[in-house]
């Protein structure tokens, strides 16, 4: 997705959308490495010339801020809720609750803001226990 974009389906529920502009994924679920026997996936910037470091990562749909963990074990991580149901791509209709990790100086972080759908709400990084910059994401159906 690129930024500020929006997608309400005809039954003006949003459709949640991929929250970066490249798909790039440097680990998926249950990995070898640190994502065995997780739903965990690592993603990195791309670009037109490569990677693209502090890339940022947008709002795939209007959420709010339901968890945060501001520290190096946990890797800036924030954890955000939908506010309303979104369309799923299998076509459900439900909540989402999404986490984001490694971003340096995370932009959103107080417990209930809001950030609405195509808005920067993170960016790939490098902090906490990390072998290079990317965003570490894990995506559930229904309320956190």
């Amino acid at each position: 997705m690129l930024s500020g974009q929006r997608l309400i389906a005809d039954d003006g529920y949003e459709v949640c959308l991929f929250p970066m502009s490249y798909l790039y994924m440097t680990q998926d679920e249950g990995g070898d490495f640190s994502h065995s026997g997780t739903y965990n996936i690592d993603l990195a910037g791309w670009g037109a010339n490569g990677v693209v470091y502090r890339c940022p990562v947008y709002a795939p749909c209007t959420m709010r801020v339901i968890s945060t963990s501001l520290s190096y074990y946990g890797g800036n991580s924030v954890i955000f809720e939908s506010i309303n149901k979104v369309h799923l791509p299998h076509g459900a209709l439900d909540y989402v609750t999404i986490l984001f990790m490694h971003d340096n100086n995370p932009p959103i972080t107080t417990i209930g803001q809001v950030v609405r759908q195509g808005d920067l709400c993170y960016r790939t990084g490098t902090y906490g226990m990390v072998t290079g910059d990317h965003l570490h994401t894990c995506i559930g159906r229904g309320r956190g």
